[in-house]
């Protein structure tokens, strides 16, 4: 009986194990299955931030470009009319012949520099603002890579809890297993007492008759 018991008590121990495992079992899976969601949603906002930073790059590109060519048409026209004024200044202005050539050049010359500076003031401030989508741009790519960092830590955390839940449910097989040879080892320990006091109280009643009968009297 002792022996029968102490396997029963061990069967017990056993058997809640396996129970407690089997019952933890779906939290395991829940908790890969919400992380390999969070690196999949991660991944998915990565990209696009990896779009809207395309397309800050493609803005700046075409604002930066047509800055350039104000940039250079400002400069250009800066150019000549310094050209312009030099000249007008090699001129003898006080000469009736060329006095008449003087005034047009010299006219020429500031209207080409005034018209040059304000070509640069608008270059400036049309540079300025693509300037300031290559900074978004970067700062969005930026953003991104972070995202993208979180998804991949993301994604390695729920593989490695689906790792855990694997073995947590091989482990949980093991103890149902476990579970139930203990319980036949401890059932098969009890009848095994039983028959035991049994054919011992039989030779008992063989080896004393008299007894058995004052027993059944």
């Amino acid at each position: 009986d002792r022996e029968g018991a102490a396997l029963d008590q061990k069967a017990d121990r056993i058997c809640k194990m396996a129970q407690h495992l089997q019952d933890t079992d779906d939290g395991e899976a829940q908790r890969a299955r919400l992380q390999k969601e969070a690196a999949t949603s991660l991944e998915g906002r990565a990209a696009v931030l990896v779009g809207e930073a395309a397309r800050e790059m493609e803005t700046y590109k075409q604002i930066y470009g047509k800055g350039a060519v104000l940039r250079a048409s400002g400069r250009k026209l800066l150019e000549t009319g310094t050209k312009l004024l030099q000249h007008a200044g090699r001129l003898n202005a006080t000469a009736p012949a060329e006095r008449k050539r003087h005034s047009s050049l010299v006219a020429d010359g500031h209207q080409s520099e005034d018209h040059g500076g304000r070509l640069l003031a608008r270059a400036h401030v049309v540079l300025k603002r693509a300037r300031e989508h290559q900074d978004n741009a970067a700062g969005i790519r930026e953003q991104a890579q972070r995202t993208s960092d979180a998804a991949k830590a993301a994604m390695e955390l729920g593989q490695r809890f689906a790792r855990e839940a694997v073995a947590h449910r091989l482990k949980a097989m093991t103890y149902r297993s476990r579970c139930t040879m203990m319980r036949a080892k401890a059932q098969a320990a009890l009848r095994r007492s039983r028959d035991e006091a049994k054919n011992a109280k039989d030779l008992s009643n063989i080896a004393d008759p008299a007894s058995a009968e004052r027993v059944a009297g």
